[in-house]
Order: structure tokens, then sequence, then C-alpha cells
């Protein structure tokens, strides 16, 4: 089993990239896809726990695939980005 973290400019080229790669349902057999959508900056605190920085939308539109088999199409590699610290997964 093999999670991939993929990264498009908007909703539209990833629903026409994963459709192209052949992944056009959520959830298959050999599959499951998580459309998260936009990513949030952390906010930056001082000490005393105020918002020094809010929280800021980071430019993407980002989906997860689980793969249970086999490896993420070719296709697909393009758009995978490897977060250092993933906060939203799957549930095993």
């Amino acid at each position: 089993m093999h999670d991939h973290y993929l990264k498009f400019d908007d909703a539209a080229e990833a629903a026409a990239e994963l459709q192209a790669a052949g992944i056009t349902i959520s959830h298959a057999p050999g599959w499951d896809v998580n459309h998260v959508g936009t990513v949030w900056s952390e906010p930056v605190l001082d000490e005393a726990g105020e918002v020094v920085t809010p929280a800021a939308p980071l430019p993407g539109y980002h989906v997860n695939i689980r793969l249970r088999s086999g490896s993420l199409a070719t296709a697909l590699q393009a758009f995978e980005v490897t977060p250092s610290s993933p906060s939203r997964r799957f549930a095993s």
C-alpha cells in the first residue's frame, strides 16, 4: 500500500488528470482518492499564544491517493509532492 500526495493548479486540472489516468471515482478495489483541496500554512504565534501571522491558503489544489497495488500512473508523477509532515491521512 502506498500513499501519494499530488498538487494541481486547481480542481478542474485535478479532475482532468485523474480521469486521464483512469481514476474516475474516489474509491475502487485498487485505490482511494481524497480531495483535500486548499491547504493552509500554520499561523505564527508569539510567546503568549497570540497570532502574529494568521494562517494563509497555499497555492494549488491537493489530492491524496492511496494505491493498494501497482504504482502511480506516469502521467500523475509530475504532480507528486512530498510534504514533510502530512496532516491529513487515510484511516487504516
